[in-house]
This record gives C-alpha cells, sequence and structure tokens, in this order.
C-alpha cells in the first residue's frame, strides 16, 4: 500500500521556523522553513514580537494545509524557556517574547546562590538566569502589580509552545471549552525551573521560592494527546533530536554538534540529577511515566569554526599544531563550568598556523569537550551506543575524531531533520525513532595521536581559571 500524509511536524526553533509532512511510513517531506522573527536588545535584554511568531508560524502550517486540501494533526518541538504574558480575557499578548537568551535575571540569580543546590535537586537544572522562574521572579520584584495580576488571574505566563499551541488550535468560546486551553508538556515546562522532573509536575517549594502563583501556568498535558483539537504531540526540540535518535529505551549516548552542541544519555525511566550536569525528561506519555536524560551543553558550534575556514575540516597525516588547544564554547561555557561571561579561547601556542589550521584546532575542542561531557555523564552507567548528529557530522574529520578520541565505534544518525521528523511520527502515532539503519564509524590505529592530543588538551583546560 502506498504511503500517504498522516501529520504535520512543526518546530519553533531559534534560528529557523520550519514544517513539514510526515507519510504513513514515518518518512517526512515537504518542508519548508523561514527564518524565526529576531530577537533583539542590548546588554542583558533579549525580546522577540509574539505576535510575529504566530503568523510566521500560521502562515506555514496554512501553506501546508492548502497544498494538502486538509487539516492533519500537529507534531509540535519547541525552543524552551522563551515566554510571554498574555492577557486571559482577551488571549492577547501582554509583554514581547522573553527569550530563553535573555538574561536580565542575572542579578536575581547571584543574590539568590544559596538556593541554588534546591533547585538542582528538585528541577534537574543549575539556578541559571536563562530559565523562566528567575526571569519571573525578578520581575515580579521589579513590578508587585505584575505578580498580583497573575495572582489573580488576569495575566497568565505562557510559554512558546504554549502560546502557538492556542494558535493552531483556535476556539469560538475559548475561555469555556476545556478543548481550547493552552497546555505545554513536560519536557517543556521542564525548563523553566518551576517543575520537579521527578514528581512531574509543578513544584511548590520551586514556585513559592521564585514568587510565581500556579494559576499563572499553562497545565502539564501528556507529549502524545490522540484526542487533541490539532496539536497532537508537543515536545521539546532537544527532547525530539533525543527520540528521533535513542527512542524510549535506556542506554544510549547522543553526540549532537551542530550551531550549539549537546550530548545527551538515555536513563530511561529513571530521573537522574548528576549536578553541574542537567537531568531533564524528553517524553511524558501520561502523568506516571515518562522518559529521561542526563545532558551536557557545548555553547559554540559549526559557525565558530566557519569563521576560520570553511568545511571540510582537514585531516592531518601528523598533527601540525600538537600544542595548539581551543575552548569552543563562544556563547559562555557551558557544562560543566557554567561561565557566561566567558567566550572562545585558544591556547597561548595558538599565534601561527593557518586559517585551515585554526579550524581544525576549534573543531578539536568541540570534539574534545564532547568526549569530556561523554565521560562524566557515564560514570556508573554503561552506554551501550553513542550516535552523532547535527551539521558538524556531515564533516568527515569530525566522526572520524571521536573513534580516535573515544576508542569506540560510533553511529552516524539523525537523517534529514531528524528531530522535526520525530515530533511528527508522534502526533501520527507512531514511534519517533528513525528507522534507517546507522553508518558505523570504526576506529583507525593511525588516528591515536589525536587521543594523546585529547589528555594534553584536558590538562591544558584544568588550568583555566
Amino acid at each position: 500500500m502506498a504511503s500517504e500524509p498522516v501529520a504535520l511536524a512543526l518546530d519553533l526553533g531559534t534560528t529557523r521556523v520550519k514544517v513539514g509532512v510526515v507519510d504513513s511510513d514515518g518518512r517526512l517531506s515537504r518542508v519548508r522553513a523561514v527564518d524565526s522573527p529576531p530577537t533583539l536588545g542590548t546588554g542583558l535584554v533579549r525580546n522577540g514580537d509574539p505576535e510575529a511568531w504566530r503568523e510566521v508560524t500560521l502562515a506555514l502550517v496554512r501553506e501546508l494545509d492548502l497544498e494538502l486540501g486538509r487539516e492533519l494533526p500537529i507534531g509540535l518541538s519547541s525552543q524552551r524557556s522563551s515566554f510571554l504574558f498574555v492577557d486571559r480575557a482577551t488571549g492577547a499578548a501582554a509583554s514581547p517574547l522573553v527569550s530563553w537568551q535573555d538574561r536580565t535575571a542575572a542579578p536575581w540569580c547571584q543574590a539568590h546562590h544559596a538556593a541554588a543546590a534546591r533547585v538542582s535537586a528538585l528541577s534537574g537544572l543549575v539556578l541559571s538566569p536563562h530559565y523562566v522562574g528567575p526571569k519571573l521572579a525578578q520581575r515580579f520584584e521589579l513590578d508587585p502589580s505584575l505578580r498580583a495580576a497573575c495572582a489573580g488571574g488576569a495575566t497568565v505566563v505562557r510559554t512558546l509552545d504554549a502560546w502557538i499551541q492556542t494558535a493552531l488550535e483556535p476556539c469560538e468560546d475559548a475561555r469555556n471549552d476545556p478543548s481550547c486551553a493552552a497546555r505545554t508538556d513536560l519536557s517543556c515546562a521542564a525548563r523553566t525551573a518551576l517543575v520537579d522532573f521527578a514528581r512531574r509536575d509543578y513544584s511548590d517549594e520551586l514556585l513559592e521560592l521564585f514568587g510565581v502563583p500556579r494559576i499563572a501556568l499553562a497545565p502539564l498535558a501528556p507529549s502524545v494527546e490522540p484526542r487533541a483539537r490539532r496539536v497532537r504531540a508537543h515536545v521539546a526540540d532537544q527532547a525530539a533530536a533525543a527520540l528521533a535518535v535513542l527512542g524510549e529505551s535506556p542506554g544510549g549516548a547522543l553526540i549532537s554538534l551542530g550551531t550549539g552542541g549537546f550530548v545527551l544519555v538515555a536513563t530511561g525511566a529513571e530521573p537522574v540529577v548528576r549536578p553541574p550536569y542537567l537531568g531533564a525528561p524528553v517524553l511524558a506519555r501520561d502523568a506516571q511515566h515518562a522518559r529521561y536524560v542526563l545532558e551536557g551543553t557545548i555553547n559554540g558550534g559549526g559557525a565558530t569554526a566557519d569563521r576560520f575556514a570553511r568545511p571540510p575540516t582537514r585531516w592531518p597525516i601528523a598533527d601540525p599544531t600538537p600544542d595548539e588547544f581551543c575552548m569552543p564554547d563562544e556563547n559562555g561555557w557551558g557544562a560543566p563550568f557554567w561561565r557566561a561571561e566567558r567566550s572562545l579561547r585558544f591556547s597561548g601556542a595558538t599565534r601561527v598556523g593557518t586559517h585551515a589550521d585554526l579550524r581544525r584546532v576549534v573543531v578539536e575542542g568541540l570534539c574534545f569537550r564532547a568526549a569530556a561531557i561523554l565521560a562524566d555523564l557515564s560514570l556508573g552507567r554503561p552506554v551501550t551506543r553513542v550516535a552523532l548528529a547535527g551539521g558538524l557530522a556531515h564533516d568527515p574529520f569530525v566522526p572520524r575524531a571521536l573513534v580516535a578520541i573515544l576508542e569506540r565505534p560510533i553511529e552516524l544518525v539523525g537523517g534529514f531533520e531528524a528531530g522535526l521528523a520525530a515530533a511528527g511520527r508522534l502526533a501520527a502515532g507512531l514511534e519517533p525513532r528513525e528507522s534507517d539503519p546507522p553508518v558505523q564509524v570504526e576506529p583507525a590505529l593511525a588516528d591515536d595521536w589525536l587521543r594523546a592530543k585529547y589528555e594534553r588538551w584536558r590538562g591544558w583546560v584544568a588550568t583555566l581559571d
């Protein structure tokens, strides 16, 4: 039987908004993408236009609706921790969209550093101004009337995924029809720092810490809702990528190196906290059952390397720069350092060399960062397979480097828009994991120079202040 369209897949990315069609075989096609509405601001401020987000998203979805001649269920994946205030009576935006990149809550986090350990134990997160909870606390302290409006029910808080979900499911009587209510799923809500991720619900203790009225928040719903009006799957963007590659079983690890980087280790049904790394839910099929990962972030990626030379990265017969090292996080050092004020750093030896050499040193740094994070996350937790995805996975240097550093095979996975496809598959009632077999990459004996350089890089990093 020929496959047929069964769902739309929608991704609300920081740089691009994408939509595509998933067929009954789980294949993704007809992908359309446009630039995301800009995020503006100076200093610590980063805001966007919530109405522009709705306009861009609805235009893409309507284009495919018209092309298909019908409306299909939607699987939504979204950036996490961007939010706005909404007038409950009218459903209109009552503030700009506050981006996850906004750091105006940094002073609040510094003043409440003593709460960091408790925030980590409950939420699986570090205390960071990137998350919704600290942002709300800072705004409520500056404007007590705003908190009063939220406590009284006149104003509500909506993360970007919930804001777009209500636009995709318009209602004549939104105030009284439960099927019209805004909602979010555990994987998106967990990045607010307001959720007890082991109990899979908002935490009274965290709500009190940040001064957030529960009534102001969108309720948590299962990640997959077969009877929802249109948005029948709802996950965070990183969760979608993990599900596409690792599925729902424990033991696998995903290294993703693209615009940014992250390493995930699937822990299955077990919520694990391992500071200074993050614990995160990736899927909650109901209130009692969820799937979790451990996570480490790298705040640099392909664009960092591209500034020095275009890909592919040249693989040398012997390392021409054995004492040149790079910390590749140019947007603040990610896990396990969490140093927002830091940026791209080279060793003092990196004074000479070609642009191609500098690119290679940056890409080495990205691979070293990923390997170090994986080593930390897998302590006491054997990893059964390591998968590599993201734009840099297509640079032949990267998989070759990782197998040399890790001294084990890896799998090249994550085909065409893997996370986008996973969201659509969930909406269609299909398994999120890709069915295409991965490409296996094996270590080569001649590449052991890079493993030795990795150990020297770790020693150099330990000296950085």
